[in-house]
């Protein structure tokens, strides 16, 4: 119901004005400094105006970022009509001044955390050619409950699955601080995340034997895995006619490195410069009349990518979910959704 100046106003006016920054980001901005003024200087006018850190609890600006929502809102009240502005605002971000600014890195070179530089891979024509879109979500009944999550472009499977094993355990009798319980979940967990790492990618792109992996059956012959010690394998199912896409995954994760700069969960941040600390930003708002928004506006950590230049802002790095070798159901590929956490 509000217009777009009334849902960026707030954002123009805390990049304007400033807010008070937090104390781990003051000091992560700190630590990067030196890198950012050798490797990433957009970040380093950004992070740190002037060349100075900024101080924690001292109101921290981003004057470009503002500048950036405020051309997004005037390019949008140039049209006629709510819901014109906000077809008028996408298409300022997709198709227009931001979409060019964002293609720099089409061309362009950056240090990241491999040591080495790289060049992007979105480009302005990406943006143009994307919508969101409706999703039907996946459901699973855990006794009395409904539970609905995004489909296998996206773990959101793995709650589902780790429900489709408890469903063989009393788990209500079981004190939910104690150790029977604990590690009861967090066993059917593992066993869910490796089935994740086998079996999904964007169904638009591959198969993902969904309903065999939620069925009765399948958890019932893995549930038998779950035994009173903790497991420390990588135990995927074996599916017919997925053989040897499961073996070949368990084959690149078995040669994956498990120390060094950008190793460990596989964050393309810079964070092994600074003291690696933080957690994901995630927001859940329903109103009064019943919309729901379910927001996870994580992975564009200023450590994580360069501001781009004249917007004020990094890109989002959730494409480090993609696997570059070929043939994997998570396999980079254009137009493909990463398999986000």
């Amino acid at each position: 119901t509000i217009s777009i100046r009334e849902a960026l106003e707030p954002a123009i006016y805390y990049a304007g004005s400033g807010h008070p920054l937090l104390p781990r980001v003051a000091a992560t901005i700190a630590d990067l400094g030196d890198f950012f003024e050798k490797e990433w200087p957009t970040s380093f006018q950004t992070w740190l105006p002037g060349g100075q850190a900024p101080e924690a609890g001292k109101l921290f600006r981003n004057p470009q970022l503002a500048a950036t929502w405020e051309r997004v809102v005037k390019e949008a009240e140039g049209k006629s009509g709510r819901e014109a502005q906000i077809e008028g605002a996408r298409d300022a971000f997709y198709r227009g001044f931001v979409a060019e600014a964002v293609g720099y890195f089409r061309t362009a070179e950056v240090m990241d955390a491999s040591g080495e530089k790289h060049g992007g891979l979105l480009a302005a024509d990406d943006m143009a050619n994307w919508q969101a879109s409706y999703d039907t979500p996946l459901t699973y009944d855990y006794h009395d409950w409904t539970v609905s999550k995004a489909d296998a472009w996206s773990q959101g499977p793995v709650l589902l699955q780790s429900l489709a094993l408890l469903k063989g355990f009393d788990i209500a009798a079981m004190d939910p601080a104690g150790a029977e319980f604990i590690h009861t979940v967090i066993e059917a967990k593992k066993l869910a995340y490796a089935d994740r790492e086998a079996y999904y990618g964007d169904p638009d792109f591959v198969k993902v034997p969904m309903d065999h992996l939620l069925s009765d059956t399948y958890n019932h012959t893995r549930r038998k895995l779950i035994g009173e010690q903790a497991s420390y394998e990588q135990r995927p199912g074996v599916i017919a006619g997925f053989e040897e896409q499961v073996r070949r995954t368990q084959e690149l994760l078995g040669n994956l490195p498990d120390s060094g700069p950008g190793v460990g969960a596989g964050e393309p941040t810079m964070a092994h410069l600074s003291d690696r600390k933080g957690d994901t930003v995630h927001i859940d708002v329903i109103d009064r009349d019943g919309n729901m928004v379910s927001a996870t506006p994580s992975g564009g950590w200023l450590q994580s990518s360069p501001v781009v230049p004249g917007l004020g802002f990094p890109l989002n790095s959730r494409a480090q979910m993609f696997w570059l070798e070929e043939g994997l159901p998570s396999s980079l590929a254009p137009g493909k959704r990463p398999r986000t956490t």
